[in-house]
């Protein structure tokens, strides 16, 4: 094992941490709304609402305040804590809480994004198919988020098993940034990464898209971003709610119609807030893997229930329940 890949890396079995509810207002913090989401392009319309501001009229006078998480538990935790009122993340985390607390904690919102992940080899990597990566390493961002099911799953569709379940992938969970420099070493052979890491990588050290994750679902639609909030917080303040919602669906709106505004301001806001945003030309190019949609993807998420528990990670889970009413304004909970 590579020394700066050390064991504290490997994902084990188990998969994500259990979630504890903490003890909270259901209300949250008064006079304000708090937004939890991820520096990834996925949640462009969510950041663009930040850097220009319309999220912040919409709901004046409360205040927003934001907090940008290295990956979707992150965010689930947070939510399901009460540090968060509002989340954007992939399924993976929230099919988990869902899965392990009764269906009682969090309800769908909406969709923000589809697509967006892809696999990506290193330079020069003999890798071409599933089997290739057997006796070699591979990260994610997470152990348990929504890349690392896919990962696990096309491979589990090879026969191939990662190290943690009694195979021979080794499989990390690193920063996206630790993850470029490790390829770029040639400690990793692969990573499955979120838009606009995937064509980072690319770009800036060489690596090859192996595959485009829209290339494994009916029609290209899988949920790479969702608005998710806690059932508690949607029956205190649907209101707030509604208005958040009705900007982000403009927002992504927005995006489709002109992508060029959403690229630039999720790029600045991700710059801001990180100064980590990389080079523009990778967001430009990235925006083409990604597809921004208000729907809520009920389908392709009870597809990845099944594929999450099919990996031994995540217990069985009846995700029908998970969406509210029409996942639109005036939700039931």
């Amino acid at each position: 094992m590579s020394p700066s890949l050390s064991r504290r890396h490997l994902l084990f079995a188990g998969g994500a941490a259990a979630l504890g509810v903490a003890c909270r207002n259901p209300a949250g913090e008064p006079g304000m709304l708090r937004l939890g989401l991820v520096a990834s392009l996925s949640h462009g319309p969510a950041l663009a609402s930040l850097r220009a501001g319309t999220l912040a009229q919409a709901l004046a006078p409360l205040r927003i305040e934001a907090r940008l998480f290295r990956a979707g538990p992150r965010v689930v935790e947070a939510l399901v804590g009460g540090a968060v009122d509002i989340g954007i993340t992939g399924p993976a985390p929230v099919v988990a809480t869902h899965s392990r607390h009764g269906g009682r904690l969090l309800r769908v919102l909406a969709g923000v994004a589809s697509g967006g992940a892809s696999l990506v080899v290193r330079r020069g990597a003999p890798v071409t198919e599933p089997r290739d990566l057997r006796g070699r390493a591979v990260a994610v961002t997470q152990v348990g988020n929504t890349q690392d099911i896919s990962l696990r799953t096309w491979l589990a569709a090879a026969g191939v098993v990662p190290k943690d379940r009694g195979g021979d992938v080794t499989v990390y969970a690193l920063a996206a940034p630790v993850i470029k420099g490790e390829m770029a070493k040639g400690n990793l052979d692969a990573a499955w990464l979120p838009e606009p890491w995937g064509t980072r990588l690319v770009q800036e050290i060489g690596a090859t898209r192996l595959l485009d994750e829209r290339a494994l679902w009916p029609d290209g639609l899988f949920a790479t971003a969702i608005a998710v909030a806690r059932t508690d917080f949607l029956a205190a303040r649907g209101p707030d709610v509604e208005r958040a919602l009705a900007v982000l669906r403009t927002e992504g709106e927005r995006a489709r119609l002109e992508p060029a505004r959403t690229e630039e301001l999720a790029y600045e806001e991700i710059r801001t807030r990180t100064g980590n945003a990389g080079p523009r030309k990778a967001f430009r190019e990235a925006m083409a893997y990604v597809d921004f949609t208000e729907d809520c993807m009920q389908e392709p998420i009870a597809r990845f229930a099944q594929q999450a528990s099919a990996t031994g990670l995540f217990p069985p889970a009846e995700v029908a329940s998970l969406f509210a009413a029409g996942a639109r304004p005036r939700l039931e909970t």
